[in-house]
């Protein structure tokens, strides 16, 4: 996204929705995304000047795309104009089925409006925007969403001939590796609270088991804080628990560590 002209005032949107998807909250992650679509086509349109309706901005969009994509596909060599056509190449060139298909799928789902929506999905705009219904809230939309976002990058990159976004799938940087981990420990997290949400507080033992992080760090970071300190007064800054000394924590954490319950807080 940070690549694309058009998206790259959403990225920092765009990663903050991960990792509420991952956190449980569908709903803001997914509305969040959901606006980014029309805005970043309408800075795709953006130098034609004239006040466009939504389903003009994404035609321009994609018939930028298709232009140049039949451009190359006959290696910019003249051609009959019938030839340069979408419905001629549609069947001939898989960037021209992608660009086609995406618009098709904007105009006929994505934007269509509320009466006339018959889809399965309930990825509609207009059904988010007027609280016409609550089913655009599934799981599986936030990754509909975010394909969505990633073709609209390529489209910018083949409408303005930039060439800066691929067809395909970028390999993962470290940045994206960061914000995997991040993922991977709210999922963990998430789970293990769930699991312990229901049962009872019986001893010092079990504020560890739900408070706790599982990872190696985290626990030698713990025990750097309970060397440091002498005593351990509090419990993820605010729960308070009885004094100990220094070896009885070790052996609470050394005990118990592997039921530890994931929560970076405390650290």
């Amino acid at each position: 996204m940070p690549q694309a002209r058009s998206l790259q005032e959403f990225a920092p949107l765009a990663r903050e929705a991960f990792l509420a998807f991952f956190s449980g909250y569908r709903a803001s992650s997914i509305s969040a995304l959901i606006p980014a679509i029309e805005g970043s086509l309408a800075r795709i349109v953006s130098s034609v000047g004239t006040v466009l309706q939504i389903h003009e901005k994404a035609s321009g969009a994609v018939d930028g795309a298709i232009g140049y994509a039949a451009q190359l596909h006959f290696d910019q060599m003249w051609v009959p104009r019938e030839y340069l056509t979408t419905e001629y190449l549609f069947g001939q060139d898989e960037r021209v089925f992608i660009f086609e298909t995406f618009r098709r799928w904007l105009q006929r789902s994505f934007f269509c409006n509320t009466g006339e929506y018959d889809g399965a999905t309930w990825l509609n705009r207009h059904l988010f925007a007027h609280g016409s219904s609550s089913l655009w809230q599934q799981s599986a939309n936030f990754s509909r969403i975010v394909v969505a976002l990633t073709t609209v990058g390529a489209i910018e990159s083949w409408h303005d001939q930039s060439n800066r976004v691929s067809l395909f799938f970028p390999e993962m940087n470290d940045d994206g590796k960061l914000y995997d981990s991040r993922r991977y420990f709210r999922q963990r997290r998430k789970a293990a609270l769930s699991l312990s949400s229901n049962r009872r507080i019986r001893s010092t033992a079990d504020w560890f088991r739900r408070c706790l992080p599982t990872t190696e760090p985290c626990y030698e970071r713990l025990s750097y804080r309970v060397i440091a300190s002498k005593t351990w007064f509090t419990l993820c800054e605010t729960r308070c628990i009885t004094p100990r000394t220094i070896d009885q924590h070790q052996t609470i954490l050394k005990t118990n560590w592997p039921a530890l319950a994931l929560y970076p807080q405390c650290c």
